[in-house]
C-alpha cells in the first residue's frame, strides 16, 4: 500500500509539474507579446518623430529658399557699393558661425586654474617683493601695488 501511495504521489506531482509548466509558459508568452507591443509602439513613435522632423526640415528649407530668392532679387536692385557691403557682411557672419561651430565641436581646454602659480598682473616689473601684496583671493584693482609701495615706504628700494 505504501508503494502504491508513493506511485500515486509521483504521478500527481508529475501532473502538477506539467500544469505549472503550461501556466508559466502561457505567462511567458503573454510577457513576450507585451514586449513586442511595446517595441512596436516605440518604433511607431520613432517613425512619427522622424516624419515630423523631416516635414519641419522641408518647411525650413522651403522658407530658406524663398528668403534666398527675395535676397537675390534685392541684391539685383542694389548698387555696387551696397552689394559689396552686403557680401562682406555675409562673409563675416559665415566666418563667425564657422568659428562658433568649431569652438563648440572642440573639447574644452584643460583647466589650469590654481594648477600653476602665475605672476600677478597688478605687480609692476620693478616690484620685487611679494610681502606687501594681498592674498591672491582678494580683489586687486588695476594699478594696485600693495601697502608698502602705495605709502612710499619702499620707494627707495625700487
Amino acid at each position: 500500500m505504501i508503494t502504491s501511495f508513493s506511485v500515486e504521489n509521483k504521478e500527481a506531482a508529475d501532473r502538477a509539474a506539467v500544469v505549472w509548466k503550461a501556466i508559466l509558459d502561457k505567462q511567458d508568452a503573454k510577457i513576450e507579446l507585451e514586449r513586442e507591443r511595446v517595441e512596436a509602439a516605440k518604433m511607431e513613435a520613432h517613425a512619427a518623430a522622424m516624419k515630423a522632423t523631416n516635414e519641419a526640415t522641408q518647411l525650413s528649407l522651403a522658407k530658406m529658399s524663398q528668403e534666398s530668392k527675395i535676397l537675390m532679387a534685392d541684391m539685383e536692385k542694389m548698387g555696387p557699393l551696397a552689394r559689396a557691403w552686403h557680401e562682406m557682411y555675409r562673409e563675416r557672419i559665415s566666418q563667425e558661425v564657422m568659428a562658433a561651430r568649431a569652438a563648440s565641436a572642440s573639447p574644452p581646454a584643460p583647466s589650469t586654474f590654481m594648477s600653476t602659480p602665475t605672476p600677478s598682473p597688478f605687480m609692476s616689473p620693478r616690484h620685487r617683493h611679494r610681502s606687501c601684496l594681498p592674498a591672491p583671493s582678494m580683489f586687486m584693482p588695476p594699478g594696485y601695488r600693495g601697502s608698502c609701495c602705495s605709502d612710499g615706504a619702499a620707494a627707495g628700494r625700487r
